[in-house]
């Protein structure tokens, strides 16, 4: 008879708003037909404050847990894809990590939240604010709140790494020479705990991998087949970002537009083409077949946001492991 050894939540993207979303600046610029999608992202947004609420409340009947892990993004600040760069940014990310803390029934030491995009800043292919991306000032804000960017624990023979996908997938080739020497170190460190992490690991231990963004996994593969520390272990992977399980079927749909091999897909493609961020989204998207099949080798599961993909899919998870090495999933909605 198996028994349960710990009890995880899982727990992401609740995109809680700093301010509400007409405030939110460097949003602008985005044409007429941007100015319609965005005020429906805006009514979805409000409404997924409201849903984190409720799915708080939830969360709090199910139990108590051996740990939580966030997996990012559980904001939204002002300088939306700036990340955490202003004080009321840290004011209000600092009451928020109190409200989680305080609703969820866990020693406070067990807590570990990941940075997402939204944390951190970003830059992708829609993005608008032409001075967006990660900052050292958005890292160290992120740090001063909530943890460092990356972690490890063990329970029993199962390990867990927590990792930022930010330092494994984002550019910085608008940061000065300083600031970029800091955050190409800072993913050095990253890239030098997963090899000390691993060294002392038995090859048959399960080896749990956290990331915000999935798209990460292409620089943790490649880290496997370079250094023998990491190969031939058995990984299950989590993210955060996609949302919904949905999220990852219109990912993988994506790529296949990308590199079109049908006279609908071509169709698509050339509407994509038509505009400047379209084609950005296309170039982009060529790689989504490649990821996806990483995706796949690396098991990975999605950790779904509370509000979901636009309402879909929302909820949260619970991991749980047992003596006998197995572990299994539960999947809850909100």
């Amino acid at each position: 008879m198996r028994n349960l050894i710990a009890r995880i939540l899982l727990i992401s993207d609740f995109h809680w708003m700093v301010v509400p979303p007409w405030r939110q600046k460097g949003q602008t610029k985005k044409g007429f037909f941007g100015h319609i999608v965005e005020f429906f992202i805006s009514i979805w947004k409000l409404f997924n404050n409201r849903n984190m609420m409720k799915a708080l409340g939830k969360i709090s009947q199910s139990g108590s847990f051996t740990r939580v892990i966030s997996l990012g993004d559980l904001t939204e600040c002002e300088w939306n894809e700036r990340g955490m760069i202003l004080s009321s940014d840290v004011r209000e990310l600092a009451e928020l990590k109190k409200l989680i803390e305080s609703s969820i029934k866990v020693k406070r030491e067990a807590f570990h939240y990941l940075a997402g995009d939204h944390e951190l800043g970003y830059i992708l292919p829609l993005s608008c604010d032409p001075d967006g991306g990660i900052s050292w000032e958005s890292i160290g804000n992120f740090q001063s709140v909530f943890n460092s960017l990356f972690s490890g624990f063990t329970i029993g023979e199962n390990h867990f790494l927590l990792l930022s996908s930010a330092l494994m997938t984002l550019s910085l080739y608008y940061l000065s020479i300083a600031e970029a020497r800091d955050i190409y170190k800072l993913q050095e460190d990253q890239r030098n705990f997963i090899w000390n992490f691993l060294a002392d690991k038995r090859k048959d231990d399960r080896i749990f991998i956290f990331l915000h963004d999935p798209d990460a996994l292409e620089t943790f593969d490649a880290y496997t087949n370079n250094f023998d520390v990491m190969k031939g272990r058995k990984y299950k992977a989590f993210c955060g970002h996609m949302h919904a399980e949905e999220g990852l079927k219109s990912y993988e749909n994506l790529g296949k537009i990308a590199n079109a091999k049908t006279i609908f897909q071509r169709i698509v493609r050339w509407f994509f083409n038509r505009t400047k961020k379209g084609k950005k989204v296309m170039k982009w998207a060529k790689g989504n077949l490649k990821r996806t099949a990483i995706f796949k080798k690396y098991d990975l599961q999605i950790v779904p946001a509370t509000g979901g993909m636009m309402g879909k899919g929302r909820g949260f998870l619970i991991l749980n492991l047992h003596d006998d090495g197995s572990h299994e999933i539960e999947k809850h909605n909100t």
